[in-house]
C-alpha cells in the first residue's frame, strides 16, 4: 500500500466513538499525520487498535502507555493537542 493510501486509511480510522478522544486526535491528524515516517505511521496504526478509553487516559496522562513502543507517538499527539 502506498503512503498516501495509508494516510487516508489512518485518517478515517482516527474517527472514534468517543468524541473527546476524536477531538484530541484531530489536531495531530491535520498537522502531523502527513509528516510521519512509514515506521511512525505503523506505530500510529497500532495505537488506533487500542481501546478508546485506554487511549484517552494515555493522552490525558492519567495512565502510563501499556506498550512502551507507543510512547513516542502518544507524546507527539499530546504535543499536537496542546498547540
Amino acid at each position: 500500500m502506498d503512503t498516501q493510501t495509508r494516510i487516508r486509511q489512518l485518517r478515517w480510522r482516527s474517527k472514534r466513538g468517543l468524541l473527546e478522544l476524536e477531538l484530541m486526535l484531530a489536531p495531530f491528524v491535520e498537522s502531523d499525520l502527513g509528516t510521519l515516517s512509514p515506521e511512525q505511521l505503523e506505530s500510529y496504526a497500532r495505537l488506533l487498535e487500542c481501546d478508546d478509553l485506554d487511549l484517552y487516559d494515555w493522552l490525558r496522562g492519567h495512565e502510563a502507555v501499556a506498550d512502551p513502543s507507543l510512547e513516542s507517538i502518544v507524546e507527539r499527539i499530546k504535543l499536537s493537542h496542546r498547540v
